[in-house]
């Protein structure tokens, strides 16, 4: 069996009811680490992605990306490229009792512009293109490791999976 390197640090968010960890990515070399907690809510946002930086001894948070709002459970999945450039994030406001509750998923797309997240560009993809109603779009996210320009969009309830060139 072969050898596991297990890092001795946990993260603690410091509110319970958040969802924190229900999600979460990292590049390939491990020192950007993605973590969605689609439950957290404030002054009207919904739900949180948290983005940390670590190294072998340390891991410190940089940021945090909220999402639009409304109950949109934003943070339900999370992907990364390899480099950890790119943050794709569904938001699904059904994350706990879908198909009954909530408004129609999106996929929002990050591409940092600076290497502590400080700065970005994002997009959104809105609902499923077989209509505005569908919900779980994006209930599963995958960007492809060998081309980092396609995501795919899983969408359970229509037994389809998209495929989008970011």
């Amino acid at each position: 069996m072969p050898e596991v390197d297990q890092f001795p640090i946990t993260i603690a968010t410091g509110s319970a009811g958040t969802d924190f960890g229900i999600s979460t990515a990292s590049n390939n070399t491990g020192d950007f680490s993605y973590i969605g907690a689609p439950s957290w809510s404030t002054n009207g946002a919904n739900g949180k992605v948290h983005i940390y930086y670590s190294n072998s001894t340390a891991m410190a948070e940089l940021t945090t990306i909220s999402g639009p709002g409304g109950n949109s459970g934003f943070g339900a999945c999370v992907d990364t490229d390899l480099s950890g450039d790119i943050l794709v994030v569904s938001s699904h406001s059904n994350v706990h009792a879908w198909p009954s509750r909530g408004t129609t998923s999106n996929i929002y797309i990050y591409k940092r512009t600076a290497l502590d997240w400080s700065t970005y560009t994002s997009n959104v993809i809105v609902g499923s293109p077989s209509g505005s109603s569908v919900k779980g779009f994006g209930l599963s996210i995958s960007i492809a490791a060998e081309n980092p320009g396609l995501l795919c969009v899983g969408s359970p309830y229509e037994n389809k999976v998209y495929v989008y060139d970011i």
